[in-house]
């Protein structure tokens, strides 16, 4: 019997492709992660296509190939391995790696570290002519200013290694470059501990269509299974939030070539590729090539459109059978990210009536009720994909939109429960929900909040506010014209307090009376308790509210600086 091993995935395309394997091919399958929750989402392995696994491994690290060499070699001892492959960005190199040591068919090590690198890959496609945005490679922050002069605002930043759009944004201003080098700087690692390089590259801003060609490499040789169009959102982040297949585009074959050009400038002769390419005005440009199959549900929207199963072509090519590359669209397939556009806790799912429809072959939402809602700032801020099918790209697209519209996500923020529509209004909420905040005006559309005061105590401060009350730290900085300061959630950067500490400040930083005042209402008693037990460990004590309104259910207490926060036990007005 053969055995293919699969080497990390996305958290739902290494559990389907378990299963795919186990009962549509009948060989023996082995997964090997370090973190098996990431997969498992809190359920039970019984419930989870894992289960379909004969060897289930969890290892320590899956980062280094000292650390793995040794568990993959004991388990070709134990069942001869006859395909080693992965379905995540962040492990093609380490898989081709172990490939190679075992003497499996694979993608070249040398040519994924050139994929895997953009800015390696950024001088190939030049050196080969390929069409591509202008770029520069960014040692410094000292050299940034120059660069950004250079190519002109608006342009792109982003780590030379990135995954899942993380870190990967669109900047306007001096300010926002700076900030964003700095963050790429310190981002310490990706998913399951993968390190991050630190290399940072500023890229032309090209507008146009976003497409990518989806391609099999056998010997050399490049087929491709088509073109899918990408919508794009979160801006000035890039989140992919949607796409058809097959796209239709002008010029489909001019597309296809320089795709294709693209993978031959870096050697790429083996495996599958997705390669993504923006239509200009002046023509296709390569923005970056993946040498993995393309990750999320979108293998779910090709294999609806082509009848076949494009995770089983690419073990099959991996175990050298035969491998059929021409097959003709039946319709146009498209995929919908479902998102929120602001963060919170999640409170409900209300589905769409249509999701059972015959024409939806994927509805899944990837949150629960007390699950955190992030900002959608990468791919890993959507809750959750909606995949329809019809005849034509025109009614696929307004069907997608159609069950877009009518889910809903009701959510807690900020004080207050938000009934949440994916047109962006307001939509009826539960008779359960207490109450409903309201959009900002028109002509008032503030995107973010920020309630700022001086300290001449910032350490204690933060002690205080951080380790006391339990705010998240959101944000920080050092010496900036004498400034140093730090950003505190209320509950997350959409609305924080900030407070700063200069070097040259004088004066008091007192608060005008006792009457100027930070509530906090809770509506769980034990979990105010705690609040006021860990801020009395760290030597405050409550004080008599100067309004007695405030003392009949809730705690006073002063900060560092003597200004009061309010602790109420109350659920608001």
């Amino acid at each position: 019997m053969k055995h293919v091993v699969f080497l990390e995935a996305s958290p739902f395309s290494g559990p389907r492709a378990v299963q795919l394997v186990k009962q549509t091919l009948g060989y023996r399958v082995s997964f090997v992660t370090s973190n098996l929750n990431l997969y498992l989402k809190g359920q039970p392995i019984e419930k989870s296509p894992l289960r379909f696994a004969d060897e289930l491994i969890e290892v320590e690290d899956s980062t280094r190939f000292s650390a793995l060499r040794p568990v993959i070699s004991r388990l070709h001892q134990k069942f001869p391995i006859d395909a080693l492959m992965t379905l995540h960005d962040l492990h093609v190199i380490l898989t081709a790696e172990l490939a190679r040591s075992l003497n499996l068919r694979h993608l070249a090590p040398e040519v994924a570290r050139r994929a895997r690198h953009k800015i390696t890959t950024r001088y190939l496609l030049q050196k080969a002519g390929v069409p591509q945005p202008q770029f520069r490679v960014v040692p410094s922050l000292a050299e940034a200013g120059q660069t950004a002069r250079e190519l002109g605002y608006p342009f792109i930043v982003k780590p030379a290694d990135g995954t899942g759009s993380v870190n990967t944004k669109l900047v306007q201003t001096d300010a926002e470059m700076r900030r964003h080098f700095r963050a790429i700087k310190e981002y310490q690692s990706y998913l399951l501990g993968i390190p991050a390089c630190g290399e940072v590259l500023f890229e032309e801003y090209v507008e146009g269509q976003l497409v990518s060609v989806e391609t099999l490499t056998q010997n050399g040789r490049h087929h491709v299974l088509g073109i899918t169009d990408r919508e794009l959102g979160g801006f000035p982040n890039f989140v992919e939030l949607g796409g058809s297949f097959p796209a239709e585009i002008d010029k489909p074959n001019e597309v296809m070539e320089v795709a294709k050009a693209a993978l031959d400038a870096i050697g790429l002769d083996f495996g599958p590729a997705h390669t993504e390419l923006v239509l200009s005005k002046t023509g296709p440009k390569i923005i970056e090539i993946n040498p993995r199959l393309v990750g999320g549900f979108v293998p779910l929207m090709i294999d609806r459109t082509l009848n076949r199963n494009i995770v089983l072509d690419v073990v099959r090519l991996h175990l050298g059978e035969d491998v059929t590359f021409d097959s003709k669209p039946d319709g146009v397939a498209t995929l919908q990210a479902l998102y929120c556009g602001r963060s919170g806790v999640l409170r409900s799912v209300h589905q769409s009536p249509h999701a059972a429809d015959s024409r939806v072959f994927l509805y899944h939402i990837d949150k629960k009720a007390g699950d955190t809602v992030p900002e959608l700032q990468d791919d890993y801020g959507r809750l959750g994909c909606i995949g329809v099918w019809e005849r034509t790209q025109q009614a696929s697209k307004a069907f997608a939109k159609e069950i877009f519209k009518e889910t809903r996500f009701v959510f807690l923020t900020l004080a207050m429960l938000v009934c949440f529509s994916q047109t962006g209004a307001l939509a009826g909420c539960d008779e359960e929900l207490e109450m409903m905040s309201h959009p900002w005006p028109k002509n008032f559309p503030v995107v973010q909040v920020r309630v700022a005061r001086p300290t001449h105590g910032l350490k204690k401060i933060i002690e205080f506010y951080r380790d006391g009350l339990g705010l998240q730290v959101v944000g920080s900085f050092e010496k900036h014209s004498g400034y140093s300061g730090v950003m505190l959630g209320i509950p997350d950067k959409s609305y924080h307090l900030e407070f700063t500490e200069c070097e040259h400040l004088d004066g008091a930083c007192s608060p005008p009376s006792r009457d100027n005042l930070l509530v906090f209402y809770l509506s769980d008693q034990k979990a105010l308790n705690d609040a006021v037990a860990r801020i009395t460990r760290l030597g405050y004590k409550s004080v008599p509210p100067e309004n007695p309104y405030w003392g009949k259910q809730g705690v006073t207490i002063e900060d560092p600086d003597g200004w009061r926060i309010v602790l109420m036990n109350s659920s608001g007005i």
